[in-house]
């Protein structure tokens, strides 16, 4: 192998490093640009914007489970505080009645 081959190679794989360490920081945008080679370099390549996508999608449906339980939490919260007015007016109507 050549000195500019070499060269080539050591940038491919700095290219994989600076998008694993991308990843790892939490952007999920990222992919490793395929060069076409038919080598070990381009399989990692390709395996990360494999294993990127799938954190991708995983991440997006958490954040959608997420907005439901919040959702939910906060639906809860108002029940139970209506629940608690309700409460209070039929306590008041029972007292009113027993007045009479």
């Amino acid at each position: 192998m050549d000195d500019d081959a070499i060269k080539q190679n050591e940038e491919r794989i700095n290219g994989l490093l600076e998008s694993l360490a991308r990843v790892a920081g939490g952007d999920f945008s990222v992919r490793y640009k395929l060069t076409g080679h038919n080598d070990q370099i381009e399989a990692l390549g390709l395996g990360l914007n494999m294993l990127v996508e799938e954190i991708e999608a995983k991440f997006s449906e958490l954040e959608r489970l997420n907005k439901i339980f919040v959702d939910r939490e906060v639906t809860m919260h108002e029940l139970k505080q209506k629940n608690k007015e309700l409460e209070a007016q039929v306590a008041a109507l029972k007292e009113h009645n027993t007045a009479k």
